[in-house]
């Protein structure tokens, strides 16, 4: 009984939802509702799954929040069948988060991890730097853009933006950080990090106009609100 988390029994229509309480649980009742034969008592009863375990609820937040929700769809789209429409997250005033949640259906890949293919947690769109998260989802290196690990367990410390190797592992020549192929992104414009426009740059974005940092403590958006009344 253990397995069973909770029974909800629906009168009117005569069935039962059943949510049990492990993924493994979920299966092997799957599995045993497809051997009728050797399980009889199950053929009383018609079993459909509410739950595919290839759904997922894709939280995306981009840095730059003028970046539109098409763009972050198109990335989207490369890696998983995105379902129609989307939300975005709002705090308890109704505020915006920069968050938008997408739901999707990860892609088999027999090589994947619980065997399907994953969409990477931190990439840059349109020159900005922006992560994802999702229940399930596989540890992902944001320096070496690869599955299985971290950056803190990460071995391949090298230049992602041209052939020069990383100080990190024994190169000759730069840091990532000072690689001068490096494009720049909006988070190095608006930290100042890096000339905007330069050679070196790559002609990046000035920070977009409107966008404020605000430091200290809790309850920002209520006192910038009866700031801008």
């Amino acid at each position: 009984m253990e397995d069973i988390l909770c029974i909800q029994r629906n009168g009117p229509f005569q069935f039962f939802e059943v949510t049990l309480s492990t993924d493994k649980s979920y299966s092997k009742v799957l599995e045993r509702s497809k051997e009728r034969a050797q399980y009889p008592l199950l053929g009383r009863y018609t079993i459909e799954p509410l739950w595919w375990s290839d759904k997922r609820v894709i939280t995306v937040h981009c840095f730059n929040q003028h970046v539109t929700t098409k763009a972050v769809r198109q990335f989207l789209n490369k890696y998983v069948d995105l379902l129609p429409g989307h939300k975005d997250i709002r705090d308890e005033l109704g505020i915006w988060t920069g968050r938008h949640q997408f739901q999707a259906r990860l892609c088999p890949d027999a090589n994947g991890a619980g065997g399907f293919s994953h969409p990477p947690a931190y990439f840059n769109l349109q020159g900005n730097k922006a992560y994802l998260f999702y229940s399930g989802q596989p540890p992902f290196c944001r320096q070496c853009h690869s599955f299985g690990h971290t950056l803190e367990g990460c071995a391949n410390l090298r230049c992602r933006n041209c052939p020069c190797r990383s100080i990190h592992c024994n190169g000759e020549d730069h840091l990532a950080r000072s690689c001068p192929q490096r494009k720049i992104s909006y988070a190095d414009a608006l930290s100042g990090s890096r000339a905007v426009g330069t050679e070196s740059g790559g002609g990046g974005q000035a920070p977009t106009v409107g966008s404020v940092y605000v430091g200290g403590g809790g309850g920002v958006a209520k006192d910038l609100s009866s700031l801008l009344r």
